[in-house]
């Protein structure tokens, strides 16, 4: 909703000018380490990390190198890919269902 985009982008305009607390910035980085650790626990989840490592790095070996970059993260380094986030130059795409369709539910 037009909600949801004027708060996200308040958001990435608030993180441009401001940095996010050291505690906002813990807490984040817990979660997304635990998001990577979980969505590696299958063979299958591993191989496509492997694979995506190799594809977007070049280096098959950059997956496992996903945790450490997360955790080396700081405040002014969001604030410099805010920068590229340019509300500006952004392109909003939305999807509005034509009525009376079910999303592929019977």
């Amino acid at each position: 909703s037009a909600e949801v985009e004027r708060r996200l982008f308040g958001e990435v305009g608030r993180l441009m000018a401001e940095p996010v607390s050291a505690d906002e910035l813990e807490r984040a980085k817990r979660q997304l380490e635990t998001t990577v650790w979980l969505g590696l626990q299958t063979s299958r989840a591993r191989a496509q990390a492997l694979g995506q490592a190799e594809m977007l790095a070049g280096d098959w070996r950059d997956a496992a190198r996903q945790v450490e970059r997360i955790r080396a993260c700081t405040a002014p380094d969001l604030m410099r890919a805010a920068l590229h986030l340019d509300v500006a130059r952004r392109v909003v795409v939305w999807i509005v269902p034509a009525p009376g369709a079910t999303g592929g539910r019977p």
